[in-house]
């Protein structure tokens, strides 16, 4: 499923270090995106994404 695979995502990047805070920023940014596209796991992933980064701005301060 796709929290499984948020979930093994997010213990990686906290195992390099992320903050608490970043990771939780995370959880919700990514949690949303399968909220708004329920059906793009995992076949139509890609351009789900896609369309979803094109209408969001919040990507570019992901690690910024």
């Amino acid at each position: 499923s796709w929290e499984d695979a948020m979930e093994m995502y997010l213990r990686y990047r906290a195992a390099e270090g992320l903050r608490d805070a970043t990771l939780k920023d995370y959880r919700q940014k990514i949690g949303h995106f399968f909220r708004t596209y329920p059906g793009s796991w995992p076949d139509s992933m890609e351009e789900s994404l896609l369309e979803w980064l094109a209408a969001a701005k919040w990507f570019l301060t992901l690690e910024g």
